[in-house]
């Protein structure tokens, strides 16, 4: 991967817009022209004080400025950081091409970009991932890349990827771009119909529901020594003896939840994974105080209040702004002397923008105040708010 600021060079080839692709290239030029990112003097009506960048996830170099010129050209007009994430280097924009072989578009592709970025957002920064497959659909990294270009400044940044005109690799970009988007609330728009703009409603697909489909114990709750350990750690940590009422938040295949109904009297666990719900309520079948429910946090929450809510390596499968909303419906259901149980990852998570001391953080934040238990190993952080007030029954005598 390299990044570079937008560099001068001779212009930009008006002959890179048709591509041998496969598709009606008079037809997606004549799309493009009559588009409002076309128009010379086309204003955006935008949030523009509350941005401070522009985000463009490019397909291939020059789909930047042939399909976002007016929005970089105004962005940077309104002094916002622009930043342009080419996912490929275009070896694969001439696929039947009988003279140029895949590599020989790339480098004349790039410099004309980088050209171009240059005449129209003078201080942009150019990052090119260049997977070395060449093709955006192939590369694992990209949405991981695009996510970590965002940050945790997501309500700040303006995400679009331009020219989505049919090219399998333009719709991979624009995936990856909603898959951003959602997973780091930032503002996503399309070039091509400005007055359409804002955070995406939906996940483009569930990696989730994916995950259990392709396995019947994606996280090894059942076999790895770190699950069966960490369950342990987490359940002497509960500061009382039993609990009238849990909650478990993100529960997969349900081997904490199984382990909880032990002290509980009743265990309500929920997942967003249909698939994951479904192994859960096998594992719990034998259990009669203990069930799982499909619902998508914060959007969806159960009914009534608890004494205890678990949540356990969850927290960084959700955007920022999900984790708030999730602290306040913690917050609204938790009893009074109830405990919170949070327990994550400390390594990298890849493809979201938190990890899990991020998650602890940020939590501390929105409770507005330090939790009463604290377990740190080098590979998870626990922590425990409430539950250990003067009526708790685990005080000494």
């Amino acid at each position: 991967m390299t990044s570079t600021p937008g560099r001068a060079d001779d212009g930009v080839d008006d002959d890179d817009v048709d591509d041998d692709d496969g598709v009606d290239d008079g037809a997606a030029h004549s799309r493009w022209a009559a588009a409002p990112q076309g128009q010379d003097g086309a204003r955006l009506d935008l949030p523009w004080a509350d941005l401070e960048r522009l985000l463009v996830v490019a397909a291939h170099p020059g789909d930047e400025t042939l399909g976002a010129e007016a929005l970089i050209a105004q962005a940077t007009a309104f002094g916002l950081e622009v930043h342009v994430v080419l996912l490929a280097g275009g070896r694969t924009c001439h696929p039947h091409s009988p003279t140029d072989p895949p590599e020989r578009p790339a480098q004349p592709r790039l410099a004309e970009s980088e050209a171009a970025l240059r005449l129209l957002a003078p201080r942009a920064r150019l990052t090119h991932l260049d997977p070395p497959c060449g093709r955006v659909s192939e590369c694992d990294a990209a949405v991981d890349a695009v996510v970590r270009a965002v940050g945790e400044r997501g309500t700040r940044t303006l995400l679009c990827a331009p020219g989505q005109h049919g090219h399998p690799d333009h719709e991979d970009a624009g995936r990856i771009a909603r898959t951003a988007a959602y997973r780091t609330d930032a503002l996503l728009i399309d070039p091509s119909r400005p007055g359409h703009w804002g955070p995406p409603a939906q996940a483009p697909d569930d990696p989730f529901e994916l995950l259990h489909r392709d396995a019947e114990d994606p996280w090894g709750v059942a076999t790895r020594w770190y699950e069966r350990r960490k369950r342990q750690v987490t359940l002497a940590a509960l500061p009382g003896p039993r609990y009238r009422r849990a909650l478990e938040v993100g529960c997969s295949v349900g081997a904490l939840a199984a382990e909880l109904a032990q002290r509980c009297d009743e265990v309500l666990a929920i997942d967003g994974s249909a698939t994951a719900v479904e192994r859960a309520n096998a594992t719990l079948a034998s259990l009669a105080t203990a069930r799982a429910m499909r619902m998508t946090v914060p959007a969806q929450w159960p009914e009534g209040t608890f004494d205890l809510i678990v949540l356990s390596e969850v927290g960084y499968f959700l955007s920022p702004r999900q984790l708030h909303a999730l602290m306040g419906r913690v917050a609204g259901s938790l009893e009074p002397g109830g405990a919170l149980v949070l327990c994550h990852w400390l390594h990298p998570i890849t493809g979201w923008p938190l990890d899990g001391q991020r998650v602890h953080d940020r939590a501390r934040a929105a409770l507005g105040r330090a939790p009463d238990v604290v377990h740190r190993e080098a590979d998870f952080l626990l922590e425990v708010y409430g539950g250990c007030g003067p009526a708790g029954e685990q005080q000494r005598p």
